[in-house]
């Protein structure tokens, strides 16, 4: 099951770093189209490598901490290995949210605050955050054993983490 559940961690983060280098950017005033994604080509890797190492490894620490935490058990690789699981899924879902609104990814909700989008987009980022919270929530229960309760706590707090780590 070990074995299993970090291959997927490995698949899932390869898969939101392939998504990141396609669809993500760093909008900086001044650059050419104000992207930082086109003004350094593919040294944009680094800095989409180090955003991904950093959701998944530190979302992955939120949540061991968490569930070891509540269920006071002692930390060990086993444990780990699911925490990492359940953070590189959430953020490749999250990731996904590029792939469905390419201009902008997850931050819809701000331009559609300011009048710049339709209502229905704004429909479709909370369905899709639904979607993240309850396939987080349910596998930390699983997972960890942990109670719904508590689960959707961890899972929302990584979430918040992996959303501002990219913002």
């Amino acid at each position: 099951m070990k074995k299993l559940l970090a291959a997927c961690t490995i698949a899932f983060t390869i898969a939101s770093f392939v998504i990141y280098m396609l669809f993500y950017d760093i909008l900086i005033p001044g650059l050419p189209n104000g992207s930082y994604r086109l003004a350094v080509g593919s040294m944009f890797a680094i800095p989409a490598l180090l955003l991904l190492a950093g959701q998944v490894a530190i979302g992955g620490l939120i949540i061991l901490f968490a569930a070891s935490s509540i269920r006071r058990e002692k930390l060990s690789k086993s444990i780990y290995v699911k925490s990492l699981f359940v953070a590189s899924l959430l953020t490749l879902l999250f990731s996904v949210t590029y792939v469905i609104y390419p201009f902008f990814g997850p931050f819809y909700y701000i331009v559609f605050s300011s009048g710049g989008v339709s209502p229905l987009i704004l429909i479709g980022e909370i369905a899709w955050t639904i979607i993240m919270v309850v396939s987080g929530t349910l596998l930390t229960r699983k997972l960890h054993k942990l109670p719904a309760k508590w689960s959707l706590l961890v899972t929302i707090i990584a979430i918040i983490f992996i959303t501002v780590a990219a913002s």
